[in-house]
């Protein structure tokens, strides 16, 4: 097993995964309900899970490769990406984004551009690093 690849590729994809599955988790399957709304009103426990994204992107400066620190970072630009896109969806429709997966109650208010921007919220951060990586060699 190559530890280096495990502790720089591998583990900050699975954090990612993790990371994804707990912000699209909720109470039911109301997308209004998932812990991902609570970003945009932030409390004590929204502050911790942003920092604890800035440390994971810390930890990929820290082994002085812009690769890797973009694999670490990716929690980081999944919470940029979802207050930007939100942002975006404000502007237009004056509500808050809406993610939605398949399996999940979709809400009347929810249109195509909540679905593309969802989405794009969900695959950018894990192929911003990976189109790095491809470009660079």
């Amino acid at each position: 097993m190559d530890l280096e690849k495990f502790f720089t590729v591998e583990m900050p994809l699975f954090l990612q995964v993790i990371n994804i599955l707990f912000l699209l988790g909720g109470k039911n399957s109301n997308p209004m309900t998932f812990r991902y709304n609570k970003i945009f009103n932030p409390d004590f426990y929204t502050r911790i899970y942003i920092i604890l994204c800035f440390v994971l992107g810390l930890i990929g400066i820290y082994f002085r490769n812009l690769n890797i620190a973009l694999y670490y970072s990716s929690p980081l630009f999944l919470i940029f990406f979802l207050i930007f896109f939100n942002q975006i969806i404000r502007l237009i429709f004056k509500r808050n984004i809406i993610i939605s997966t398949r399996w999940d109650f979709k809400p009347k208010k929810m249109n195509v551009l909540d679905g593309i921007l969802g989405f794009l919220i969900i695959i950018l951060p894990f192929l911003i690093p990976i189109i790095y990586n491809q470009t660079v060699k």
